[in-house]
């Protein structure tokens, strides 16, 4: 659903990448479904392996033309694809599914490759489901999201949308992380992140002014507070020749770029 600046649903013209990049837990697998023009993915620190799955193949070659070597390109349903058995509990899935025609602003169709029915969303969710590893969603809030997604972390914020401001909604499969994987967008709007950034400007600059061993003492100190954040090694990052989507034969529409 993200795509390009101009186009409906984009998080980068919306300004809600920032809001999600920081909220990405820290990952060496990153996986975007319904990629659009990736704009959380390409805003965001590289990863291991940065993965984008997008169905529409001008959409998928025009994002392949891109990001060129900064991450793999997959052309094909992503709930077709991508195997949720096959990917490790550490990596981090982020799913723009076309929104629910019932919360839509306009009931209009704006892109080739639409989930229009409850039911196509229905099987969406129990998809998304069986995933073991972080899993972010964005959507509007409704009636059938809530239900299918029970116990979920729920982070919502506003957007300007062509016919006003309009309420996010990002539902989380884990707790808030402490380790992040960006913290440059951390804080809910531009003043909130540049207060944030002059008060870590303030700090790294008396650190910097410390003797050498008492700043030594605080790092040491504030390393085994995080210390556990720190997840234990996960498996290996896999790479595109992994098991990690279905391949070209068992799913013909599918094409790597």
């Amino acid at each position: 659903m993200t795509s390009g600046a101009g186009v409906v649903g984009s998080k980068g013209a919306m300004g809600a990448a920032k809001r999600i990049v920081s909220e990405l837990p820290a990952h060496e697998l990153y996986i975007e479904a319904f990629a659009g023009g990736g704009a959380v993915g390409r805003l965001k620190k590289p990863a291991g392996l940065d993965l984008f799955i997008e169905r529409d193949p001008t959409t998928a070659a025009t994002l392949a033309a891109a990001i060129g070597a900064r991450g793999t390109v997959v052309c094909g349903d992503c709930t077709r694809v991508l195997m949720p058995e096959a990917v490790p509990g550490e990596a981090v899935l982020y799913a723009d599914p076309p929104y629910l025609m019932s919360v839509r602003r306009s009931r209009k169709k704006y892109y080739r490759f639409e989930l229009s029915t409850d039911a196509q969303h229905e099987r969406f969710l129990a998809w998304v489901d069986r995933f073991r590893c972080r899993v972010m969603v964005s959507g509007y809030w409704s009636e059938l999201y809530a239900a299918r997604l029970p116990g979920w972390r729920l982070i919502t914020f506003g957007v300007p949308t062509r016919k006003g401001r309009a309420i996010e909604c990002l539902w989380c499969n884990f707790d808030e992380p402490r380790d992040r994987h960006d913290t440059r967008y951390v804080g809910a709007g531009y003043r909130e992140r540049e207060r944030i950034q002059r008060k870590v400007r303030r700090w790294v600059a008396k650190l910097a002014a410390l003797p050498l061993a008492e700043r030594a003492s605080i790092l040491s100190a504030l390393g085994e507070t995080g210390s556990s954040a720190v997840a234990p090694a996960g498996p290996p990052v896999p790479s595109i020749q992994d098991p990690l989507v279905k391949t070209a034969e068992q799913v013909p529409q599918m094409v790597l770029l």
